[in-house]
């Protein structure tokens, strides 16, 4: 740290001056003399007030008198700049700082006008010319880089300069000493039509923007989001000043709490609009009114070459809920009528919305988890909240619900589960008005994965063996998929006669409808439900995935209380149908397909077809033991 050149800096102005310092990620505001009487350990970046002020308070109005004026170079060389800078720093390679020193003091206000004039002569960053503005301190690391990067003093021995000077360079007076209009960036006011405003930058944006619009908690980088926000409202052709209102109020906005944070937010929107190169004509960078006039974007497909597929890095496809959904797909879960579905679904939802493990056996990938919706029009509001409070005492969500009291259940609920229920039994999938409520929903709520509940009540009159009639709603879900990068479930059922035709590879075909929409799906589950002497279900499960192998039919065993009782549980049974027999005598040791045949009783060829589909579905494996080629069970 180069003390001599702070002290430099401190001793042209009285008050107070500061050395705020940044360290893992959180940011310490210090006065000089509170930095000095206990200096940090470790690393840390280190800056410095230009402006010294009045109270321990680094605010706009508590800046005091001097004679320095300041910019934040970026990558203008200040070796280029014709008013050559007193003091001059490199802030990291490539990148630079500056001070010009005055012969007289002039006031906070003026420094910080003739500052702003500067950085936009030279083109310095737009955003740091602020009279609370802080830099880097020249001696000290920059630990933004990894490696760290030195910040080096370049000279401290430049001219020192008359306030006239600079409005001279600048353009503020002419050669005649005439006044000239200075920049016009003042903060903007509170804008009256904020509502409206509000909902024309919904429209204009794109989900991902939509999302970060209506967002009501924060994810990630606060830093990175809120500059994302701030060039994707700018790319919808809305002014500089239409931005700042809405980032203002968005859950981004990190500067809300400091005593200057209107103005710096001000300060980064300017320096944003300047990165962002418009592709609308029809707005005005300059207008304060509201914008009005819709502006739409042609979204330029994306083209791939040959050599940059083959070349291209793609992560594998991977479980959003382990062994039963894969990450944001889309897809159906179906079946005869009280087969469960309905349950299913709903113990899905409440497990990614709670990161607790679906049917408390499969695991919740991490990555996915988050608030979840249920459009559902068949299932009574009675109903559906029996089952989820059975879920929710089930996975250890209620703590504290008590046992059944004279036929009343007590329950102490928890802090908020972000799932959401959207009871219209008059939903249509095919009205505009139907779908716009969804995907508000979606935006404001940040939904991770939308369950519609049942397919056949929500198509409107469309007829589902029509592959023209129904396209339009497969359509509609898959961009629901695509643009909000979020799972899909659609529960649907059989058709007619269904229920006669066997065999596990039919659960696709046996769908109600055109075979559109077995088409259209990545992820499906198709369930079978009987009932035992106990009180409780059998529950076939057949799996089906386009980017995964489907591990065997499963059986699994459903204990449920009627409704007022607290009694919901799943147990394992194993693999079903002709499987099981492969998988049973497997589990014992690796046979050959001959062993198998004569274990199992079943003919060569239904033998060599079962054994060939556990090995397209990776349920096995083959290998070759001296002359015979044995098979063993997938690990």
């Amino acid at each position: 740290m180069d003390s001599k050149f702070l002290d430099r800096v401190r001793d042209t102005g009285s008050g107070i001056s500061f050395l705020p310092y940044m360290k893992d990620g959180v940011w310490h505001e210090r006065t000089a003399d509170e930095f000095y009487s206990n200096p940090p350990e470790g690393e840390y970046d280190l800056y410095f007030s230009v402006l010294t002020f009045k109270s321990s308070s680094r605010k706009r109005e508590n800046a005091l008198p001097n004679m320095w004026l300041w910019a934040d170079l970026d990558e203008v060389n200040p070796a280029d700049i014709e008013l050559k800078p007193t003091i001059a720093w490199e802030s990291s390679k490539g990148r630079y700082q500056c001070l010009w020193q005055l012969e007289h003091g002039a006031s906070a206000e003026t420094l910080e006008q003739a500052s702003r004039a500067l950085t936009y002569k030279v083109g310095a960053d737009k955003g740091g010319w602020s009279r609370t503005k802080v830099l880097r301190v020249p001696g000290t690391m920059n630990y933004k880089y990894d490696p760290p990067q030195q910040v080096k003093l370049l000279w401290d021995n430049g001219p020192l300069y008359m306030i006239a000077d600079v409005w001279q360079f600048t353009g503020q007076i002419d050669e005649n000493n005439n006044h000239v209009e200075p920049v016009n960036d003042e903060i903007p006011t509170p804008d009256e039509n904020y509502d409206q405003l509000y909902e024309i930058a919904w429209y204009l944006l794109d989900p991902r923007g939509r999302r970060l619009l209506s967002a009501k908690e924060a994810w990630g980088d606060r830093s990175a989001r809120l500059w994302e926000l701030e060039c994707r409202l700018l790319e919808t052709g809305l002014s500089k000043e239409n931005v700042f209102l809405i980032a203002k109020q968005s859950v981004w906005n990190k500067h809300a709490d400091k005593p200057n944070g209107d103005e710096v937010l001000w300060q980064e929107i300017a320096k944003a609009s300047l990165s962002v190169s418009t592709m609308n004509t029809s707005a005005s960078n300059n207008s304060s009114e509201v914008d009005t006039a819709p502006i739409y974007r042609k979204v330029k497909p994306t083209l791939v070459t040959y050599g940059d597929l083959l070349g291209s890095q793609i992560a594998e496809p991977q479980w959003l809920i382990q062994d039963w959904w894969t990450m944001g797909s889309h897809g159906i879960i179906a079946g005869l009528p009280k087969s469960y579905k309905s349950l299913v679904t709903t113990d899905m939802a409440l497990s990614v919305a709670t990161g607790t493990p679906f049917m408390n056996m499969y695991e919740v990938n991490e990555k996915g988890i988050g608030p979840t919706l249920v459009v559902q029009v068949e299932n009574s509001p009675a109903l559906l909240k029996d089952r989820v409070v059975k879920m929710a005492y089930n996975k250890g969500l209620l703590h504290g619900a008590s046992h059944i009291d004279d036929g009343t259940l007590s329950v102490t609920f928890p802090t908020q589960v972000p799932m959401f229920f959207y009871n219209d039994f008059a939903f249509d999938m095919t009205d505009e008005a139907c779908r716009q409520a969804i995907e508000t929903i979606i935006v404001q709520e940040g939904i991770r994965m939308v369950v519609f509940d049942p397919l056949y009540l929500m198509m409107g009159s469309v007829d589902e063996n029509s592959a023209h009639e129904i396209r339009p709603i497969l359509s509609w879900l898959l961009q629901l998929r695509n643009y909000y990068n979020i799972a899909v479930i659609v529960v649907h059922h059989w058709g007619k006669g269904s229920s006669d035709r066997k065999g596990r590879k039919q659960g696709g075909v046996k769908l109600l409808g055109s075979t559109t929409i077995y088409g259209w799906l990545e992820s499906a589950l198709y369930l079978e439900a009987s009932p035992n002497t106990d009180g409780s279900s059998t529950v076939v499960v057949e799996r089906e995935f386009r980017e995964r192998l489907a591990p065997p039919p499963q059986a699994f065993k459903l204990r449920m209380g009627d409704i007022g009782e607290i009694d919901y549980a799943w147990e394992g049974e194993g693999v079903v149908g002709t499987e099981a027999n492969i998988f049973n005598l497997l589990t014992q040791k690796p046979m050959s397909m001959t062993e198998l045949q004569a274990a199992s009783g079943m003919g060569e060829k239904k033998t060599r077809a079962l054994l060939t589909k556990l090995l397209a579905d990776g349920a096995i494996t083959m290998e070759q033991e001296g002359k015979s080629k044995v098979f063993r069970l997938a690990k």
